[in-house]
């Protein structure tokens, strides 16, 4: 009854022609224990715990349970512990796990919070290796990731003389001069990073 209630997907299990509703049973195999148990936790308290040993992508499996038996009150609790804890995983080991199950299967809606994170941290990720690698073992992360940077740091043109600064892609084909003082141009980003002179 409980089950029922807080979920659609369990209502027409245990009130359809199903083996479930003939036998009151409900073995549950798509899920490891320990989520269904902060599943059932949520349905008796409307609360449940993380888990310590598994860590940050606890709440991710919680949520991809909650989408799996249509509990949208689950689903939200657990994307708000996830997005609470995620700007705090620290540990490189920890990063890649969730960067792999997260890139590796279907997106439900999470990808954006970890991006977010990385992100605001990529100029010092960027000279690690360990964050080189997972960006060739995961290019469905790589390409992502290029995306995020493209829309936060569109490339420009900026004249060093004038400082005026035009998108990239309004710019033509490798042009040399500043269209306001005539003046050699840089490219860069939006933020005023340049990196090289035009040829």
């Amino acid at each position: 009854m409980v089950l029922a209630c807080h979920s659609k997907h369990f209502k027409k299990m245990f009130s359809g022609p199903w083996t479930e509703s003939q036998k009151k049973v409900l073995e549950i195999k798509e899920f490891e224990p320990a989520v269904v148990e902060a599943m059932l936790r949520f349905m008796y308290s409307f609360h449940y715990a993380g888990n310590k040993d598994a860590g940050t992508i606890f709440h991710v499996k919680v949520y991809e349970c909650a989408d799996y038996y249509a509990m949208d009150v689950l689903k939200n609790m657990a994307a708000e512990k996830f997005r609470s804890v995620v700007g705090s995983v620290v540990t490189e080991k920890e990063l890649v796990a969730l960067i792999e199950y997260l890139f590796e299967s279907p997106d439900l809606g999470l990808r954006n919070l970890i991006l977010d994170r990385i992100t605001e941290r990529v100029d010092t990720l960027l000279d690690q290796d360990w964050f080189d690698g997972v960006m060739v073992s995961v290019p469905e992360f790589a390409a992502a990731m290029v995306r995020r940077m493209h829309r936060r740091n569109p490339m420009a043109y900026k004249c060093y003389n004038c400082h005026f600064s035009i998108p990239w892609s309004s710019m033509g084909t490798n042009p040399t001069n500043c269209y306001h003082c005539n003046a050699m141009v840089q490219w860069g980003d939006a933020d005023g990073r340049l990196h090289s002179k035009t040829l």
